[in-house]
Formats: C-alpha cells, sequence, structure tokens
C-alpha cells in the first residue's frame, strides 16, 4: 500500500495474502480428524487426572486451614518465674528484706550457681558447715 490506490479496490498484495492464507486454513476433514485424535493422545498421556487435582486442592486447603487455626491461636502465655513473682508479692514492707537478700548474695563467697562446682573442686569448703 503506497497511498496512491483508489479507495474501494484492494491491493493486489493484500489480495493474494488474503487467497492464501483462506487456502491453508481450509483443511479436508480427515486433518481435523487426526488433530482431534493427537489431542486427546497428549492429554490423556500426559495431564494429571481430575481425582489427582482434586486430592491435591483438598491437601492444600487443609493445610492451610491448619495453619490459619495455629496462627490464629497464638502463641502460648510465658508464665513468669518463680524468682519474680516472689519479688511482686514482698510489696512494699517487704523491700527492706529485699535489700538484705541483695546484701546477702553480695557478700556471699561463692555464688549459689557456683556452689555445686566449688564443693567438687579439692580442698573446697562443705556447703553444709554454713
Amino acid at each position: 500500500m503506497t497511498g496512491h490506490e483508489e479507495p474501494g479496490q484492494p491491493t493486489r498484495g493484500l489480495d493474494a495474502w488474503a487467497r492464501t492464507v483462506r487456502a491453508e486454513a481450509e483443511r479436508d476433514e480427515a486433518f481435523w480428524a487426526r488433530q482431534r485424535t493427537d489431542i486427546r493422545q497428549r492429554t490423556q498421556t500426559q495431564g494429571v487426572s481430575l481425582w489427582g487435582w482434586v486430592a491435591v486442592l483438598g491437601t492444600a486447603s487443609m493445610a492451610a486451614t491448619a495453619l490459619a487455626i495455629l496462627l490464629a491461636r497464638g502463641p502460648d502465655p510465658v508464665q513468669a518465674p518463680a524468682a519474680m513473682i516472689a519479688v511482686a508479692n514482698i510489696g512494699a514492707n517487704g523491700d527492706d528484706q529485699l535489700l538484705m537478700d541483695v546484701e546477702k548474695a553480695v557478700l556471699r563467697e561463692v555464688p549459689m550457681a557456683f556452689e555445686p562446682a566449688d564443693f567438687l573442686l579439692p580442698g573446697a569448703r562443705d556447703p553444709e558447715e554454713e
């Protein structure tokens, strides 16, 4: 198309192309029967059956539901250690007692956590003598 053709007359190249496309598109019934057979064979050997997809989707939905339930529950509440509860229960009058306990802990020769190790060392003191 050069732009110089008269409006109503198709160009020769476009007309020839249209005829070629139509001729190639026209197929006999045997061609379409072969196409249907080939497609049917490919889908039967390569595809997963409907029940396979049902099983996969069912498993995925059950896993998603279980995950949603677990996330909705939230984490288990953390229990406060007994020492924290004891300090909280002491109250205002227990401030003096707390200070006395801290002073004893600071003045100890061996921290309470290390007493078992201290006892195992040769020449160590006996913790039951105190």
